[in-house]
């Protein structure tokens, strides 16, 4: 269901032979080639590939690849074209490459793109702004060519720097007609330049690098723009950006090693270098104390550099930027020289771990400049300057491989979960410094293919990490790296309560105007004041990011009143509830927005599989129809007329409704609601979806919940260890599971569980409760207090249910492993286990227990012996009944987990 937008759009057979306003079809411009470049002065024409082969073909695409020659037989242009099968799109990515061991000549003005359409006499050109730090960040730009007597006849477009969407985004929207066009995305993390020209024989649109005038040398493959083209035939420019939104949320975002989309987060933040431990530890109690919805722990810059000591109160002190490339913890602040401390107490309590790091700059008299000034691309105008910033060239092999080590420690050692990477530096100037005359471009397209293979090489290490992408705000925001990365700060502007209405309406303006380019996209919060709804919901998006310092100083210089804490809660947990449906789709339900006062900035999020989403409409100042007689119309989509909803409003009422009534609602707009209206709908009577919310793994609360009262007894065993003893009572009427449990702490950290106990069925007829079996884990000698994750997971299956034990390895080193069952008494039934590392399956079997034990008490059911493992590898015991209708499957068989090291 999720992807079938596209499918209610338009009809999808024979994608690959479509064609808009007279452009080829896919298939042309694949034979006919769409790059364009000189070739030692004379243009380069495709021909006839001198090698052609079928790289891919699934369900959802075909890859295939051509290469080309020139005629001197020492250039090669590698193009590989993936053609998407569920929607009317193809990307393209071209490479050169340099055959044998003489250098090439000269390559010039390379157009990743070079696109002519039939005669038309008016085609209408779109695009937005890029980010400067300012409130006209990310607003629409529309132009019109004609063959009009006094029409405009070209448009061109070009990057302020050198970083991709620095002054326009690289999306451009070309319409043909009210409901025909294509939307160009071109993928390239550097300087770029777009134009678009009207002549008597067609529009030709191009695009590529700004600088291209080199020569290869042997062995050298050098990458160039992508180019993504997705058509819009029969619908409106509105629905386009829907399908487009779509595509790229299952074709082109970030997955983890199950093939899952990674969900947007809700983070709480702080400084990295002026916030001590402590200060951190307060900020993460604050939050779960007030059992606010937040699911990740932030560290911002400045947690780095010589010993000193910051401004504890300021955001991340006053030269957070002067000690980049000093990558290594400042011992004034964090004294055990990582934040272990910190994030484990984060991970305790269900947040994910984000440290933000600058690897591609680094200030000159900083240790990573001076230990490898070879590394290091200067500026010339710079050279008097005794300290100033430096790029780091991730164009050179050995440099790109040392930053992704260096990056790969940090997450191992830290136990992060995301990653987040800045770049407060506009490259275009070393990049020019650094190129010969007959190489111009090289450095540039180096730096950017090494950027790509650092972070690839990072998501293949750890599958499950988020890379969180800035850049001075969203400056890097091409489809190369949303397809790599979410980005949670999507311009400066954001950051910091101006107390303007111009940043309240341009956090606005970005949601509405680039969803359909960007859906896992988040903000500051603090355009808004305390208690300003209207405020906090115009910057809420897929993720909506809490930086309490930035809230008057909140927590570390003052404690937040209670009102203003049931404020935050009240509001943040809305953001949490809208933060679901980021994943589904993006519905605009006005045209995109500047900052003019007249005008109404809505759109919706539908979650399709869960039948339910939200629409959002906010009001603006000057608006002609603000009068209460002329309310806003939403024109919700997704929604089925025959089917009932309930539907509540944002500190409103809940009521139900046909959805025929609501997919036309017109909802009041009283004076206490701000200019705001937030509606939350669901089909009536479905259950409702769990919130994305953190899990707070509490053994007690979590045992008293699911099974009925529970106690804790602190004791102390004969080794001095402190365990907590929770004593549970079978509810009345239900099934579950009774006896003792044993949680051993160390460090405030949970190292082992022991349960033993028997399961029950629930007593209604017809209802079965989940098995859970009892569960012994616990680590030899105390490694890694902490690592330990123990939770039930539930199963379709009649009867079932598993139990997962997680272990994050420590440290490298030879461990040995063991797991045994034990019966508890007798039974008739099937249990399935397996052992799994990184993903891997190390072994997976059946147990069949038929009136006797499945095993003779003591005896191993798998084990590994003096077995390599690498700090930061995910071992896992799944455990798990309910192969059989046999509600009583293994009733009280204990398992025992043991992991010890050498």
């Amino acid at each position: 269901m999720r992807v079938s937008v596209w499918f209610s759009l338009v009809s999808v057979i024979g994608f690959a032979g479509m064609a808009v306003g007279a452009f080829p079809s896919f298939e042309a411009l694949q034979r006919d080639g769409i790059h364009a470049f000189t070739y030692e002065g004379k243009p380069f024409t495709c021909g006839e590939p001198v090698s052609e082969k079928v790289i891919a073909d699934t369900d959802r695409k075909t890859v295939r690849q051509r290469v080309y020659r020139t005629p001197d037989g020492k250039l090669e242009l590698r193009d590989t074209w993936t053609f998407y099968k569920r929607f009317p799109a193809v990307e393209v990515l071209p490479e050169l490459v340099c055959v044998g061991d003489q250098e090439t000549g000269i390559v010039a003005d390379f157009q990743a793109f070079r696109l002519t359409s039939a005669p038309t006499p008016r085609v209408g050109i779109r695009t937005l702004t890029g980010t400067v730090c300012n409130e006209r960040d990310f607003m629409p730009i529309d132009h019109t060519l004609a063959m009009d007597p006094d029409g405009k006849r070209e448009v061109i477009l070009d990057v302020a720097e050198a970083r991709s969407s620095s002054a326009f985004m690289p999306y451009y929207g070309i319409d043909f007609s009210a409901t025909e066009g294509i939307e160009i995305g071109l993928g390239w993390t550097g300087a770029w330049t777009a134009r678009f020209r009207l002549t008597e024989q067609g529009l030709t649109a191009q695009a590529g690098m700004r600088r291209t005038h080199f020569r290869l040398l042997p062995g050298e493959t050098i990458r160039q723009p992508s180019v993504l083209l997705f058509l819009r035939q029969g619908i409106s420019v509105r629905d386009g950006k829907t399908a487009f939104h779509r595509f790229v949320i299952d074709e082109k975002s970030p997955r983890d090693s199950k093939g899952r989309l990674i969900d947007p987060i809700l983070p709480i933040t702080a400084g990295g270098g002026n916030k001590s431990d402590e200060a951190m530890l307060d900020i993460i109690d604050w939050g779960v104390k007030n059992r606010l919805p937040f699911d990740a722990f932030w560290v911002d810059a400045a947690w780095y550099g010589p010993p000193h000591n910051p401004d504890p109160y300021s955001n991340c002190g006053d030269k957070w930027w002067g000690y980049t490339g000093y990558w290594t913890f400042n011992p004034n602040v964090h004294p055990d020289g990582n934040l272990l401390r910190v994030f484990e107490t984060a991970h305790r309590h269900g947040m994910k771990a984000l440290l933000w790091v600058e690897p591609e700059r680094s200030m000159s008299d900083m240790p990573f400049a001076k230990d490898h000034p070879e590394w290091m691309l200067p500026k010339g105008w710079q050279e008097n300057k005794a300290v100033r910033p430096l790029l780091v060239n991730l164009g050179d092999p050995a440099c790109c491989d040392f930053v992704i080590e260096m990056i790969s420690n940090l997450i191992r050692q830290n136990k992060l979960d995301i990653y987040r990477q800045d770049f407060n530096l506009d490259p275009g100037g070393f990049w020019r410094g650094n190129d010969k005359p007959d190489r111009i471009g090289i450095s540039e397209a180096k730096h950017i293919a090494g950027l790509y293979r650092f972070w690839d090489t990072l998501r293949q290490r750890f599958p499950d990490l988020l890379i969180e992408n800035c850049s001075s705000g969203g400056r890097r925001l091409d489809f190369e790296m949303v397809s790599r990365s979410h980005s949670y700060c999507r311009t400066d502007f954001a950051i910091g309560h101006r107390g303007s209405l111009d940043q309240v309406l341009n956090v606005q303006n970005i949601t509405l105007n680039t969803l359909c380019y960007q859906p896992f996209q988040g903000s500051e919060t603090t355009p808004a004041a305390t208690f300003d709804n209207y405020g906090f919901f115009s910057a809420v998006c897929a993720g909506s990011v809490f930086t309490p310092s930035d809230w008057n100083g909140g927590i570390v210089r003052r404690e937040f009143t209670p009102e203003e804490t049931l404020w935050f809660k009240k509001v943040f947990t809305a953001a949490n509830r809208m933060r679901r449906h980021f994943t589904g789709d993006f519905y605009p339900q006005t045209d995109p927005t500047t900052l003019a006062l007249d005008q109404w900035c809505a759109y919706q999020m539908h979650r399709p599989d869960l039948k339910s989403g939200f629409a959002i409409a906010l009001r603006r100042p000057e608006c002609k129809d603000s009068n209460p007689d002329a309310p806003f119309t939403f024109h919700l989509k997704g929604i089925d007329p025959d089917t009932t909803y309930t539907v509540e409003r944002f500190e409103g009422e809940t009521v139900t409704m046909k959805g025929s009534a609501l997919a036309t609602l017109a909802p009041s707009l009283k004076a206490e609601d701000h200019n705001l209206i937030l509606l939350f709908y669901a089909e009536a009577g479905r259950p409702a979806a769990p919130e994305k919310r953190r899990t707070v793994y509490d053994p007690a609360a979590a045992l008293k919940t699911a099974f009925g009262r529970a106690e804790i007894n602190p004791c102390r065993d004969t080794n001095g260890v402190v365990w907590s003893v929770l004593r549970r009572e079978k509810p009345e009427g239900r099934g579950g599971i009774y006896g003792t449990s044993r949680f051993a702490a160390s460090g405030g950290g949970i190292y082992g569980i022991e349960t033993m106990g028997n399961s029950y069925v629930a007593a209604n007829a017809g209802e079965t409760a989940p098995l859970f079996l009892g569960i012994t884990a616990n680590w030899k000698n105390r490694i890694a207090p902490g690592e330990l994750i123990f939770h039930p997971e539930p199963t379709d299956t009649p009867g079932g249910g598993r139990t997962v034990l997680r272990f994050t390895v420590p440290e490298a080193g030879r461990y040995s492993f063991d797991l045994r069952f034990r019966p508890l008494n007798r039974g008739a039934g099937k249990i399935d286990a397996s052992v799994v590392l990184d993903g891997e399956i190390l072994y997976q079997a059946e147990l069949v227990r038929d009136g006797g034990p499945v095993f003779a008490s003591g005896q191993p059911f798998f084990t590994f012996a003096d077995k390599p493992l690498k700090a930061g590898q995910q071992l896992e015991c799944v455990v798990g009944a309910g192969l059989t209708e046999t509600s009583n499957a293994c009733d009280g068989t204990a398992v025992t987990f043991t992991l010890s090291k050498e």
